[in-house]
């Protein structure tokens, strides 16, 4: 048996951009998180995952998405070694370029892959 922890929707604020005008400012990111871990394991407790989360991008500065849920990524692993898959999904809803459509970066990490950028 296995269970699904998923944080949807989470609104976080940081410096994101690949230009300076973009990293002069916080900008809005929406974060999903969705982990699976055996569940005779012990809980992971989703509201310190929240705040985890949540402080991780606070203080990032990375300069693509891609990169953030990289490093989100490993931080979850490492704090939560019971984890098996962990799909990092983020989006910037006020970037210029995507007008009136959403488009996200979304990275999956299953047991065996590599950790980090």
């Amino acid at each position: 048996m296995v269970v699904r922890l998923s944080i949807a929707g989470l609104l976080v604020y940081t410096q994101i951009g690949v230009y300076d005008w973009e990293k002069a400012l916080k900008q809005k990111v929406l974060v999903n998180v969705r982990l699976s871990y055996p569940a005779k394991s012990n809980t992971i407790c989703y509201s310190l995952l929240k705040k985890r989360v949540i402080a991780a991008l606070e203080v990032h500065g990375r300069e693509l998405l891609e990169d953030v849920a990289k490093d989100l990524i490993g931080c979850i692993v490492k704090e939560h070694p019971v984890v098996d898959e962990c799909i990092v999904e983020l989006s910037k809803p006020a970037a210029s370029f995507m007008k009136d459509s959403r488009t996200s970066v979304a990275v999956i990490w299953r047991t065996g892959d590599p950790l980090g950028t």
